[in-house]
């Protein structure tokens, strides 16, 4: 099977799982306590994390598919900038680079999707193509980069 079939199956089922979660209430398909897991994040925030499917891929204190929030917020504590790699299309050749304020640069990220920063094999999927979202990746971002340092 064609490496984008694939991929696109994959993203089709992380959606689907993802829209049980909303009905399922509290809990993931897998049994997590969305309150108590993502415990920095405003109401609004999770909210937005599982309208976007960010749960499928992130947790606030464990790895999954992506880094955890905790690791993210720790990684960027105290830097002004971001050096966005995207996957090359909208930023000149591929393995460019553009260096960009913080938060701008990581939303641009999670929108536009990119190479893997944390895990070579494991890539940003492009979550926000049109850029509508930029606000409410921002407050994403946002809430991230503040969770306490362990």
């Amino acid at each position: 099977m064609h490496k984008k079939v694939k991929y696109a199956l994959l993203v089709f089922a992380m959606t689907a799982m993802s829209a049980q979660v909303m009905a399922a209430g509290e809990k993931n398909y897998e049994g997590i306590n969305l309150a108590e897991e993502y415990e920095h994040f405003s109401p609004k925030t999770l909210e937005l994390l599982k309208r976007f499917d960010c749960i499928d891929c992130h947790r606030e204190t464990n790895r999954k598919l992506g880094p955890s929030y905790h690791d993210v917020a720790e990684r960027y504590r105290g830097k002004k900038t971001y050096k966005y790699h995207g996957f090359g299309s909208k930023f000149g050749s591929k393995g460019s680079t553009v260096e960009m304020p913080l938060i701008p640069g990581l939303v641009k990220k999670v929108q536009l999707g990119g190479k893997g920063d944390w895990y070579k094999r494991t890539p940003m999927p492009i979550n926000d193509e049109m850029e509508q979202y930029t606000a409410e990746f921002t407050q994403i971002i946002k809430e991230i980069l503040a969770i306490p340092a362990d």
